[in-house]
């Protein structure tokens, strides 16, 4: 039984920070960084600008030790952290000029980007000169909002160990979805739980218990026969999400009070076979993950057990629900291990004779090439493709390695991720210009990455042959505002999409100007400054649709450069 356990909490450990490693490199390309902006990953370009200043909480203007203070160079600047002393000072020196994020964070407060200021949007960049000090800068932290309560069972008995989450909608994947927020929390003796360090809104709250009945025995037979359980249940007391209740947090505001049972339901048992292991069963397991559309694995239980020396698997305490069976035996060698998955919904009987067949998991090889040759001064390591999963949940359950590029500059993906599109990480001044697939262009088009399959001949084109578009927002009495977001989509509407490189938006920074580099060229664009924009709301078709008839027509040629001065959109 503990055997299984660690198995499954480590498979699940790995898998989430691979995820999130791709993630944050696609995205960041940052190394890591420690105390007083001293470098500990690859170090950011060195140079001769500081930017110091002091972090305090908002509400009282006391100084906050200990905060984390970080700065993100906007075009391959690199990034560095501090931590303030017991004045709240912090200091980051030896900086490149150039455009940067600096964002503060500390337990039971909002982390806040300076010049932030609605929760949910982007901060102002801090645009840096060569050799620049910028002093006396604040950043104020709000408190944070908690949620407490306290969870019992059928009988109003303290529920222990219940894992509780607070979910929130926002915007991801083109879409006001429901997300997890906070960090959660597992009820203690009591059936008490308090979830700290959340933004003002609105939130539910749901809560899972793993009963006796969910634990496997070392040969992966059920512990006992109990087949009596809890389903995920919502604040007050619902397994139906939409009879959840709103909890509203105002901002550093305790909401405590927050009572209910969990929903006693009869769990299943799933049995079956994974067929495909021959050579291949050491430290084989099956996990079943709930697929109920929350991000992430939040809001869901996890259950699972090793395989038979026969391939022979069983979970028992499964709730009612929808569930992706995932089996992935681990081999020593990258090229022995094998994958497989499957869905299944849970109606309160038990599942039998279910077969998750494996298979080698799939490739992407190709390769990276740069317009008008390899320049001397890029290292493969500077440069990685990424798949952009269209499929959130099946990206996550199946990517079991890191895209590699080579010293020839080939790169290889492997895992069975579904439909992805292929964008790279390109090194400062490189910007994607075409990826092709055996002479057509796939740019755009999400292409399968499946298990089993190897997808050969890819090639990926950057050029430094860029297109900039730069200028200012102003009010209706000319003065520069801040505080805006302004957004470039398509002017079709087919181009809407959460996975396109061709809906950009910019804030102007600290002199009030805003730039976008490497727009895709050859388009009609629609351009429009507005404020209280939600991260990721730039990507909602809806939101976009409201905006279209308010915004500018736009267009950029390859290379060119474009200045526009824009009216806030009220």
């Amino acid at each position: 039984m503990r055997r299984a356990f660690v198995s499954v909490a480590l498979v699940v450990l790995v898998m989430l920070c691979g995820w999130l490693q791709a993630q944050a490199s696609a995205q960041a390309g940052a190394p890591v960084t420690g105390p007083r902006g001293t470098v500990t990953g690859e170090p950011a370009a060195a140079g001769t600008a500081v930017l110091r200043g002091t972090v305090v909480a908002a509400d009282t203007g006391a100084p906050l030790r200990k905060a984390d203070v970080r700065v993100f160079g906007n075009a391959g600047q690199g990034s560095r952290q501090a931590t303030t002393d017991d004045q709240g000072r912090f200091d980051l020196r030896e900086l490149a000029g150039g455009r940067y994020t600096l964002t503060a964070a500390k337990n039971g407060f909002i982390s806040l980007q300076y010049g932030q200021r609605r929760p949910a949007e982007r901060g102002t960049p801090i645009d840096l000169a060569v050799g620049q000090t910028l002093d006396r800068i604040t950043l104020a932290l709000p408190r944070g909002g908690v949620v407490a309560g306290r969870m019992t069972d059928e009988a109003g008995e303290p529920a222990i160990g219940a894992q509780v989450q607070v979910l929130r909608y926002a915007f991801a994947r083109g879409g006001r979805r429901l997300q997890p927020a906070g960090r959660g929390d597992a009820t203690d003796d009591q059936g008490s739980f308090r979830i700290y360090g959340l933004n003002a809104g609105d939130y539910y709250v749901s809560a899972t218990l793993r009963t006796g009945s969910m634990m496997m025995m070392a040969n992966g037979r059920p512990a006992q026969d109990d087949q009596q359980g809890y389903a995920p249940t919502y604040y007050p007391g619902t397994p139906s999400r939409s009879d959840a209740e709103r909890v509203t947090v105002a901002v550093g505001q305790e909401v405590g009070g927050i009572t209910f049972g969990l929903t006693p339901t009869r769990v299943a048992r799933i049995s079956g076979r994974v067929i495909g292991l021959a050579g291949n069963r050491r430290d084989a397991y099956v996990m079943a993950r709930t697929d109920d559309g929350v991000g992430g694995f939040a809001g869901g239980m996890q259950s699972g057990g090793q395989v038979d020396e026969d391939g022979a698997f069983h979970l028992a305490g499964i709730a009612p629900g929808r569930y992706v069976l995932q089996v992935q035996p681990q081999g020593r060698r990258e090229e022995d291990d094998l994958v497989g998955m499957v869905t299944v919904t849970v109606a309160g009987t038990d599942l039998t004779n279910v077969v998750i067949a494996l298979q080698r998991p799939g490739t992407i090889t190709g390769r990276i090439e740069f317009e008008g040759g390899v320049p001397a001064t890029v290292r493969p390591s500077q440069v990685r493709v990424y798949p952009n999963v269209v499929d959130e949940n099946s990206a996550r359950s199946m990517m079991n390695s890191q895209p590699q590029t080579h010293e020839d500059f080939t790169f290889t993906m492997r895992g069975a991720l579904g439909p992805v599109l292929l964008q790279p990480s390109a090194p400062p001044g490189w910007y994607l210009k075409s990826v092709t697939l055996d002479g057509d262009d796939i740019t755009e088009t999400p292409v399968p990455l499946v298990a089993g399959t190897n997808l050969t001949g890819v090639r990926v084109l950057l050029t430094q042959n860029k297109s900039t578009l730069s200028g200012a927002v102003r009010d209706d009495r000319g003065a520069l505002v801040l505080d805006a977001t302004v957004i470039v989509f398509p002017d079709d509407e087919a181009r809407w999409s959460s996975s396109t490189r061709r809906i950009r938006t910019s804030r102007p920074d600290t002199q009030g100007r805003f730039e976008l580099t490497g727009l895709p060229p050859g388009t009609d664009y629609r351009i429009v400054a507005v404020q209280d924009l939600e991260d990721g709301q730039a990507f909602d078709p809806e939101f976009l649709g409201g905006l279209r008839d308010r915004a500018e027509r736009l267009t950029l040629a390859e290379g060119e450069t474009k200045t526009v001065e824009l009216r806030l959109r009220q």
